[in-house]
């Protein structure tokens, strides 16, 4: 049996390069083809999720992630709970941080903002890697 499992891999941050819509495509591509995908924010992929973004001279990527996400709700979008905290997307007033429980006015509500764990765990699953 094939397995259709991608964990992509997102680190790039936001308009770092023209070449994200293409990634977007990628992704959209492999989901019309039945692949279970789980897309995994890292480092500075992270900034790619904020909500409130407004490009001068490039598509909004944020824009295109909550276009796929209304196509495909069954996506999986994860953010990476340190890389998030770092980048000060974390309101720590409503997240119990020793619970794991992280909230953020600043991401889409669609993200499940996790540990670094999680990503193992879904290697563990039988997810095949992808960089994207």
């Amino acid at each position: 049996m094939e397995n259709k499992k991608i964990l992509a891999l997102v680190v790039d941050s936001p308009y770092s390069t023209p070449l994200l819509p293409e990634k977007i495509r990628i992704i959209k591509h492999l989901l019309e083809h039945q692949f279970e995908i789980a897309l995994f924010f890292y480092i500075d992929g992270i900034h790619q999720l904020q909500t409130e973004q407004f490009p001068k001279n490039f598509a909004n990527i944020g824009q295109q992630y909550a276009y796929l996400h209304q196509l495909y709700p069954d996506l999986q979008f994860y953010a990476c709970s340190r890389c998030t905290a770092a980048r000060g997307y974390i309101s720590l007033n409503q997240s119990n941080l020793e619970e794991e429980y992280y909230v953020s006015s600043k991401l889409f509500p669609f993200v499940q903002i996790v540990s670094i764990r999680k990503f193992g765990e879904l290697l563990a699953k039988g997810y095949r890697l992808l960089q994207l």
